[in-house]
Formats: C-alpha cells, sequence, structure tokens
C-alpha cells in the first residue's frame, strides 16, 4: 500500500489527525516527518508526500480524496483497499 509522509509541522497546523487515523486504519502506511522543506505550501495547506512527490490539498477535508486520487493513479483501483 503507498506510503504517505506528513510534516508534524503541517498536521499540527492544519489539525488533519484524524483523517490520517483513518487513513491508517484502511492500511496505509503513515509516516511523520520533522520538515520537508516545503514550507511556504505546507504553511497554506494540508500536505503530505507520496514516493517522493509534494501535494498540497485545499482543506483537510479533501486529504483522503487526494490520497486516494494519487494510490489509485500508482497501483490501480483494486489495490488501494477503496
Amino acid at each position: 500500500m503507498l506510503q504517505i509522509r506528513c510534516c508534524i509541522r503541517n498536521l499540527t497546523t492544519h489539525q488533519y489527525g484524524a483523517q490520517l487515523d483513518e487513513l491508517a486504519e484502511e492500511g496505509f502506511d503513515i509516516q511523520l516527518d520533522a520538515c520537508q522543506s516545503q514550507c511556504t505550501g505546507c504553511n497554506m495547506q494540508p500536505a503530505f508526500t507520496a514516493d517522493g512527490k509534494w501535494y498540497g490539498v485545499s482543506g483537510r477535508e479533501r486529504l483522503k480524496e487526494k490520497v486516494y486520487d494519487v494510490c489509485r493513479a500508482k497501483e490501480g483501483k483494486g489495490q488501494c483497499g477503496i
């Protein structure tokens, strides 16, 4: 399953811990980093990296949707558990 990496400061600033918990329960590998060197984007919106690519989302309620989109594009619909 897809590995999702998030900046701890981004997580605390944008308050999307519940969404990460739900993704972890679904089988996604969630990792927290001290920093991802994307501070300008991280200050403005929730964000994560997957396969070394940074993704920003317009709001925490869209985070899971974006993770699913990235997972489908990488692993195929049947392998994302969604």
